[in-house]
């Protein structure tokens, strides 16, 4: 058994208890295309897709631009999320920042990212 298998278990109980329902939204990148009727280029906005994901979003410890210790509010999940990406819980919405992946042996078993 290796160390993921012992670990993700424990991380979804933990999501579920802890945690709530989410949606991680996702942002393909524009297209431009030339119209040869009109002789322009035009610009099709991005797709958005929408991730289902169990969250717990809570302060944790940082460190600033300087290196001093701050607090931080970051959200950890199982899908791994991407700089940008927008984070949708209740109320609440969130911007992806930096993200952190706990990976112990190289297993990825946590993703954790700094929210704003």
């Amino acid at each position: 058994m290796n160390i993921r298998e012992e670990f993700v278990p424990l991380i979804v109980e933990m999501l579920e208890e802890f945690g709530g329902p989410a949606t991680l939204k996702r942002t393909s990148p524009a297209i431009q295309q030339f119209n040869k009727r009109t002789g322009q280029m035009e610009s099709t906005g991005g797709a958005v897709t929408e991730i289902p994901v169990q969250t717990v979003v809570g302060e944790i410890d940082g460190t600033d631009d300087d290196g001093r210790a701050v607090m931080k509010t970051g959200a950890a999940m199982l899908t791994r999320p991407q700089t940008g990406d927008t984070l949708v819980q209740g109320d609440f919405t969130y911007t992806i920042g930096t993200v952190n992946v706990v990976a112990p042996q190289g297993y990825a078993v946590v993703y954790i990212a700094e929210v704003e």
